[in-house]
């Protein structure tokens, strides 16, 4: 019961009348026994000039973590070994916590494990697009920031770069060029039409904004979830007030929240979806998660409306079993790919 306490206890010290208030139920006597086990053990050391109770227990003892989780360090030993973990990684963090942060992490821990022993050329990546690659979870490493630490990893070698904000368009200046020559040799006459792709998500940005130059696109818009819902409406300002038309694909995670996005956007600009991304997803296994969004089903329903039946179809089957595609599931490569097919789409 104290060794229980004492692992759940953070400072280096702990009192008496406290370890006491902890063990309600039990006699002063049976209290007395197990704080001398732990005086015996070299788990509680006292802190001589605080003093002694009646009983003869010391009022204040220092806590020696090292004797006190020995079990932990035997145990997790034993499971590291069993599983041959890379050399990379490093446990001696767990030593000093309780075991259950240990039993907790340990399932990811094998992910990240399985991942380094399969990645003989660890290529560079947001930190979004690595946490999915490894736990299929594009959030899990910006929700567990501290767990690269724990096992004695730096960012950088899991090849993670900072990824810093971007500015919300990126302009392709070949695109751009040609349509305002459009414009200029036009004169007012005919509807000159430039295309704009917006993503959802940073790591999709970055990924694509490599191919942009080759691509039909005059710009990529970062959408930043629900902010493009806001400030969509001043691209053509942004660019100038001239006399063409802006068409505007969107692509975005398949997902609750993502789908909405779009649909909100439809009610405004004639946004359509990009529906070549959207299929690649489908060559792909989906994932669980984000069962807390709340769905909107006529978002969905306008979503599926944009692909054959049997697509339709899937999606629909996707979303209502709780499942869904992150951005980030498409690599950089496939995403190029499948932007540089658009020169043929809306040619």
């Amino acid at each position: 019961m104290v060794c229980e306490i004492l692992k759940h206890w953070k400072k280096s010290r702990i009192e008496l009348d406290y370890l006491q208030q902890q063990c309600r139920g039990i006699s002063y006597e049976d209290f007395a026994v197990l704080i001398r086990e732990c005086m015996e053990k070299g788990i509680l050391l006292p802190i001589k000039s605080a003093g002694r109770d009646g009983g003869g227990l010391p009022y204040k003892f220092s806590i020696a973590r090292g004797k006190l989780l020995g079990d932990n360090v035997a145990y997790i030993n034993n499971i590291v070994q069993a599983g041959e973990f890379s050399s990379l990684l490093s446990f001696s963090w767990y030593y000093e916590q309780p075991l259950k942060i240990w039993e907790g992490e340990l399932p990811y821990i094998r992910l990240l494990d399985a991942y380094l022993k399969h990645e003989q050329k660890i290529v560079p990546a947001g930190i979004q697009q690595r946490s999915f690659e490894i736990f299929k979870n594009e959030k899990w490493l910006l929700e567990h920031g501290d767990f690269l630490g724990h096992v004695g990893l730096l960012p950088e070698q899991l090849g993670i770069v900072s990824q810093p904000d971007p500015l919300m368009l990126a302009v392709n200046p070949v695109r751009w060029q040609r349509c305002l020559k459009d414009v200029f040799h036009a004169n007012g006459h005919g509807i000159i039409t430039c295309y704009h792709l917006v993503v959802e998500n940073k790591a999709a940005y970055y990924g694509l904004l490599p191919y942009l130059a080759d691509s039909p696109f005059v710009s990529i818009i970062l959408g930043y979830g629900w902010k493009i819902a806001g400030n969509l409406s001043q691209l053509a300002g942004q660019l100038g007030q001239l006399p063409v038309c802006h068409r505007v694909l969107y692509f975005g995670d398949f997902d609750a929240e993502g789908i909405s996005i779009w649909y909100s956007l439809t009610h405004g600009m004639q946004v359509q979806l990009a529906t070549e991304f959207y299929r690649a997803m489908l060559d792909l296994p989906p994932v669980s998660g984000k069962e807390n969004q709340q769905l909107n089903q006529a978002a969905l329903d306008a979503f599926a409306g944009c692909f054959s039946r049997e697509e339709g179809g899937r999606w629909q089957q996707i979303l209502q079993g709780h499942m869904y595609y992150p951005q980030e599931i498409l690599s950089a490569e496939v995403l190029g790919r499948v932007l540089c097919r658009y020169n043929e789409i809306l040619a």
